[in-house]
């Protein structure tokens, strides 16, 4: 959390920070003029689900403008299918065991892997499962394909890992049914006397921004690369196609192509990463602290979202979309006041459901939303999600405004200058039409003052 003091004098304030309504940490702040400070605290919340998170400042009378909300989701592990092909023992282990041993990190773990083959892989399979991760999988049959491309149309995301047993070749059915036509695999480029390194293209992508760091990018950036397909991007053919990475040869003078290229498909995300962990192509296994957050921020960023913001600014429609209708739909403020009679409901072509529940939401804080899913089997799902309402950002800024702006607000006989500055009279231009609001209401002002004096100097000769 930041704190900022606009004022012009020090000012003390009391922070508290609230888990679900639940004080769980206070700090006194001294805070000196246009100076802000941080406040981090760390948290270890036992419980999954949306978890809503306050921070209340006991400062003056302005308490909306001294509470800020936020909603922290804590999932349970997501779901991860790892299709591929281990290596056998005499082998020289391959994609699908390096990334095996960067998921499987035990029972707390933020993944849950599973593997399957490829071969198998349909609806049923991919029921359950959040991400499918396609490690050096070789040839895709037909089938499998248009499973993987009904479960991202669906939401779900994809991570395909190039490796030596996955080309153009192996990939030309599914992209096909993915209907890629800007995106080719190369052929493997042979480096091992200069080898290539990784360049980031764009550091905002989810997946970069630990390397934009100075200290952190050069675990990324550094790692030789002796072999690697290349993949061939052309956005005038698929204006989706987002590149991320590319591959540079030693001297950084020549573009060998693109290292990792991401593309949304219907509700889903997908993903294709060209320098995967291979031991017999790259170093990447032996910079674990590059590696490690580079594959975990890409997953977490294909992860499914849900349907709706989990904040809002005050004066925002608040509307969410649920994959099954909603019903029973309970809304209430951050007082726990009962708004009821809000919701309206609306079908949309995807099979989801867009749930309205205020055109305007008016003020800050933690709404709570309850309602009850119905599945297609008939079983009633209870949803309980917490919503965050915050002042807009240009609203909550108070540093000073643009005199500029502010000119618009005075008459135009005023002027703002430096200061120090003469003052100089600006007199207003003559209009045609003359205005005589100002005449009219004198000269009633005067008849109102000549009734009175005539009636009082008629009660006088009545008493003579």
């Amino acid at each position: 959390m930041t704190l900022r003091n606009f004022g012009r004098q020090e000012s003390r304030v009391l922070a508290t920070l609230l888990l679900d309504d639940t004080p769980i940490a206070s700090q006194t702040f001294d805070l000196a003029s246009d100076r802000q400070e941080d406040w981090n605290v760390s948290i270890a919340p036992v419980e999954g689900g949306a978890r809503a998170i306050e921070v209340r400042l006991e400062h003056d009378a302005l308490v909306a403008d001294d509470t800020r909300a936020a909603i922290l989701e804590v999932g349970e592990g997501l779901q991860v299918v790892v299709a591929g092909e281990a290596a056998a023992r005499q082998e020289t282990p391959g994609v699908f065991d390096a990334l095996w041993r960067y998921l499987a990190l035990g029972e707390w773990a933020p993944l849950r892997p599973i593997s399957s083959p490829v071969n198998l892989l349909d609806q049923e399979t991919l029921a359950e499962a959040d991400l499918l991760l396609l490690a050096d999988p070789g040839r895709i049959p037909l089938r499998s394909a248009e499973s993987i491309h009904r479960f991202v149309q669906a939401g779900g995301g994809l991570m395909l890992a190039l490796g030596p047993r996955t080309g153009q070749e192996q990939l030309l059915e599914m992209f096909q049914v993915f209907g890629l036509d800007g995106l080719a695999v190369g052929s493997v480029v042979q480096s091992e006397d200069r080898p290539a390194r990784l360049d980031i293209v764009d550091p905002q992508m989810p997946a970069l921004r630990f390397f934009t760091d100075d200290r952190w990018r050069p675990l990324l950036t550094e790692v030789p690369h002796l072999r690697y397909r290349p993949l061939l991007v052309d956005t005038g053919l698929n204006e989706g196609l987002h590149v991320g990475l590319r591959f540079l040869q030693e001297d950084a003078s020549v573009d060998s192509g693109a290292a990792l290229v991401d593309w949304e498909e219907g509700r889903g995300k997908v993903a294709v990463l060209a320098s995967a962990p291979n031991l017999a192509w790259n170093r990447m296994e032996e910079v674990p602290g590059g590696t490690l957050p580079l594959l975990y921020d890409l997953l977490f960023a294909l992860a499914p979202a849900p349907g709706y913001a989990s904040q809002y600014a005050v004066g925002a429609p608040l509307q969410l979309r649920f994959e099954h209708p909603p019903t029973q739909t309970e809304l209430r403020d951050p007082d726990g006041v009962l708004l009821a009679g809000l919701s309206e409901l609306e079908s949309l072509d995807d099979g989801s459901t867009r749930l309205a529940l205020l055109n305007a939401v008016p003020r800050p804080g933690i709404w709570r939303l309850k309602t009850t899913l119905l599945l297609p089997d008939g079983e009633e799902l209870p949803r309980d999600q917490p919503l965050a309402v915050v002042v807009p950002t240009e609203e909550s800024d108070l540093r000073a405004a643009d005199p500029t702006n502010l000119q618009e607000m005075f008459p135009s006989g005023v002027r703002f200058g430096a200061a120090g500055d003469g003052v100089s009279l600006t007199e207003e231009e003559e209009s045609d039409a003359r205005d005589l609001t100002q005449t009219l209401l004198m000269l009633v002002l005067g008849c109102l003052v000549a009734e009175t004096l005539f009636a009082l100097l008629l009660d006088r000769r009545r008493n003579l």
